[in-house]
C-alpha cells in the first residue's frame, strides 16, 4: 500500500505553469515571465474543438514517441515522449481550434493569473479515451498461455516481472498496464515485481509523484500484490535535480512504510523473495550497498523459513563488471561474500535479478546466476551497456513495443518467459 493521493488535487494536465512558454522551433518549454502553459500535453481527438475567451497559442504533438528516445541514450527535459510538429501548430493568438487528427496539444496564454486549464478553455466534442489492446498483444498473450500450459505445475510459483518503465507524458505504459492485467487475469500470478525506475525522476517531486501514481495505479489493476525495488531515478535524483525524496519518503511513498531491504515469503510455495536497495544519492559512491543493507541482508537470510528457495532482487546489478556507469559498486565485495557463503552452505539461491541496464543478461561468475532484465520502456540504445548484455530491438506499434517477463519458479529451475521484445531464458 502506498501513500494516499489527495483526490481533490487537479491533474497536472489541468494546471497552467506560470513563467513558461513553448519554443516554436523545438516544442520544448522555455522561460517567459508573461506566459502560462499547459505543462502536460493534453490528449485531443480528431473533430474535438478547443476554445477560450482568452487568446492562446496552439502547439501540436504527435502520439508517436520521439525516435531519439527509443534508439539513443536520451531523456526528454520536459519528460515528454510525444513528437512536436511545428507545421500543425499555430503561433499567432487564436480563440478556437478544431483538431484535424488525434494527438497532444499545449496551449500558451499570455497575462493570465493563477488558473487551471478548465477555467480558461472549453473542449467541445470531448471523447473518452479508451486503451484498446492491440491484436499483436492479443496474439502474444495467447502465445504466453500456450508456453505456460506446457511448463507450469501446481506447485510452481509464478510472477509478473518488469523493470525501468520511465513513465513520461505520452507514455505507452497504459498499454502495458492493460497487457499486464489481461495476462494476470488468465494466469493468476502470486505477485507483480517491478525492479525500479518508474519515472525519469527529472521533475519536481509533485510532478514525479503524479507520474508514479499513474504507474502504481496501472500495476495495481492486476489485483495482485505489487513488490517494488526502488531505482536510482525513483529518488527523484537525476541530472542534479535538487527536489529529491529522502529514504523515509521513498519508503512511505513507494512501499507504504515497508523497508527497502525486506524479505517476502510466498505462502505455500517454499519460496522467499529478498529485496535489497542499491542506490543512495547522499553517498559519494552512490551505486551499491550500504553497511546497513549488508546487515539487513544477513538477518533477513538468517530468518528465512527453513527449506525455502530464494530469489534476490535489486535495481542496480551487484557487481561492477555488469555496470557501465561506475565499475565500482560500493561494498560489492562484502555483499557477494555474504551471498556466496550462504549459497555454499544452503544451495538455495536460485538467482539474483536486477534492472537498470535496460538490457538482458545472465552473468555466471558467482555461485548463483545474476540476471538482468531489459526495460519496459520501449528503448533499444546499444551504447552505455556493459559487456555480455543483449538489447532487444524495439518499435512502437508492434509487439516489440512491450517488454516484461513471466517469472516461473520451479523447485530447481527458473524460467523467464518474455512477453514482447526479447527471448525466453531458463536457469
Amino acid at each position: 500500500m502506498t501513500e494516499k493521493k489527495n483526490k481533490q488535487d487537479p491533474a497536472l494536465s489541468q494546471i497552467l505553469l506560470k513563467g513558461k512558454r513553448v519554443n516554436e522551433q523545438t516544442g520544448y518549454l522555455e522561460d517567459d515571465e508573461n506566459c502560462s502553459v499547459t505543462f502536460e500535453p493534453v490528449f485531443v481527438s480528431k473533430g474535438e474543438t478547443v476554445s477560450s475567451d482568452h487568446p492562446f497559442r496552439f502547439y501540436f504533438y504527435h502520439p508517436e514517441i520521439q525516435e531519439k528516445l527509443i534508439h539513443t541514450y536520451a531523456y526528454d527535459p520536459d519528460s515528454n515522449y510525444t513528437t512536436y510538429d511545428a507545421d500543425l501548430s499555430v503561433f499567432e493568438e487564436i480563440r478556437e481550434k478544431t483538431m484535424a487528427q488525434d494527438g497532444y496539444i499545449r496551449l500558451v496564454f499570455r497575462d493570465v493569473g493563477p488558473a487551471s486549464l478548465e477555467e480558461l478553455a472549453c473542449f467541445s466534442g470531448r471523447k473518452e479515451r479508451k486503451i484498446i489492446q492491440k491484436p499483436c498483444f492479443v496474439q502474444e498473450q495467447q502465445r504466453m498461455l500456450e508456453r505456460l500450459s506446457k511448463l507450469r505445475e501446481d506447485e510452481d510459483a509464478c510472477f509478473l516481472l518488469l523493470a525501468d518503465t520511465h513513465y513520461c507524458y505520452g507514455s505507452v505504459f497504459p498499454e502495458s498496464a492493460v497487457n499486464l492485467k489481461r495476462l494476470s487475469d488468465e494466469i493468476h500470478p502470486q505477485a507483480l515485481i517491478h525492479l525500479g525506475d518508474l519515472t525519469d525522476g527529472a521533475q519536481s517531486t509533485s510532478v514525479s509523484k503524479e507520474m508514479t501514481y499513474r504507474v502504481l495505479d496501472g500495476l495495481k489493476e492486476c489485483g495482485i500484490p505489487v513488490e517494488l525495488c526502488i531505482g536510482n531515478h525513483d529518488g527523484n535524483y537525476f541530472r542534479g535535480n535538487k527536489d529529491v525524496f529522502t529514504k523515509k519518503q521513498r519508503e512511505e511513498f513507494y512501499l507504504g512504510g515497508k523497508r527497502e531491504d525486506r524479505r517476502v515469503d510466498i505462502s505455500g510455495k517454499k519460496l522467499s523473495l529478498l529485496f535489497l536497495t542499491t542506490f543512495d544519492p547522499t553517498r559519494k559512491e552512490r551505486y551499491g550497498f550500504s553497511a546497513e543493507t549488508i546487515w539487513n541482508c544477513l538477518w533477513l537470510l538468517k530468518g528465512k523459513p527453513k527449506g525455502n528457495k530464494l530469489l534476490v532482487f535489486s535495481h542496480v546489478p551487484p557487481v561492477g563488471e555488469m555496470h557501465y556507469w561506475d565499475p565500482h559498486i560500493h561494498n560489492s565485495k562484502w555483499m557477494m561474500k555474504l551471498l556466496n557463503r550462504h549459497q555454499r552452505r544452503y544451495h538455495d539461491i536460485l538467482a539474483y535479478i536486477h534492472g537498470h541496464n535496460h538490457a538482458d543478461s545472465i552473468y555466471r561468475r558467482q555461485s548463483f546466476p545474476i540476471v538482468g532484465i531489459a526495460s519496459n520502456k520501449p528503448e533499444d540504445f546499444l551504447d552505455r551497456k556493459p559487456g555480455g548484455t543483449t538489447t532487444p530491438a524495439r518499435k512502437q506499434g508492434d509487439v516489440t513495443q512491450e517488454c516484461f517477463d513471466v517469472l516461473l519458479v520451479k523447485k530447481d529451475k527458473v524460467y523467464f518467459l518474455r512477453y514482447g521484445a526479447g527471448e525466453d531464458r531458463a536457469l
